[in-house]
């Protein structure tokens, strides 16, 4: 079996590097049902590198999918909190929203994922199922009461950025042996 070959590598390379395959590995054992397995790499690596999305997201989904849906939908806000636009956790949450019959909220989630991803036939299509459109025009009042994100996600997001920009700031020392406090992280330059 392909699966257990990649999950046998990837074990290997987590043995020697954990930071570097940790969500890989988890994922690969989420998508083969081991999910205590995943969640357990999820929550020894994600404290050591908490502004990791790709940890939060596996995280999310081994929960989401063995049903511990209040710690997935804890997990999910979280990677918002890292990412506003992630996808998979705006999906999920209104999936587990929808799940626990709370429609309106559920509603709110994806009209916020299709804002990001318009073109997403399966969001469209649950919406028209729950007999709720994507309008995007709508007043958002649902979605702002649900997900007060908004304001603390680009907080968040905005210290979550602070942080690592003051990471890769802070002074080194160069080949000559004087401290360099020039920050090594250069943004790509955007042309107009």
């Amino acid at each position: 079996m392909a699966n257990r070959a990649l999950i046998e590598d990837l074990l290997r390379q987590y043995a020697e590097n954990p930071r570097r395959v940790f969500a890989r590995l988890a994922n690969e054992l989420r998508k083969s049902g081991d999910y205590d397995r995943a969640i357990e790499i999820c929550r020894g690596q994600i404290p050591q590198q908490p502004g990791y999305i790709s940890g939060h997201i596996v995280l999310g989904q081994s929960l989401y999918d063995c049903g511990r849906l209040e710690e997935a939908r804890q997990t999910f806000e979280t990677a918002l909190n890292l990412d506003p636009e992630n996808l998979i956790a705006l999906r999920h949450l209104g999936d587990i929203a929808r799940q626990h019959g709370e429609n309106d909220v559920a509603i709110g989630w994806y009209r916020r994922l299709l804002e990001v991803d318009p073109q997403n036939d399966e969001v469209v299509a649950q919406l028209e199922a729950m007999g709720a459109g994507p309008r995007a025009t709508e007043p958002r009042g649902v979605a702002e009461q649900f997900a007060p994100s908004v304001e603390v996600v680009a907080k968040a997001s905005s210290n979550a950025r602070a942080s690592f920009r003051s990471a890769v700031s802070k002074p080194s020392v160069n080949q000559q042996g004087s401290r360099n406090t020039e920050s090594r992280y250069r943004p790509p330059s955007r042309s107009t």
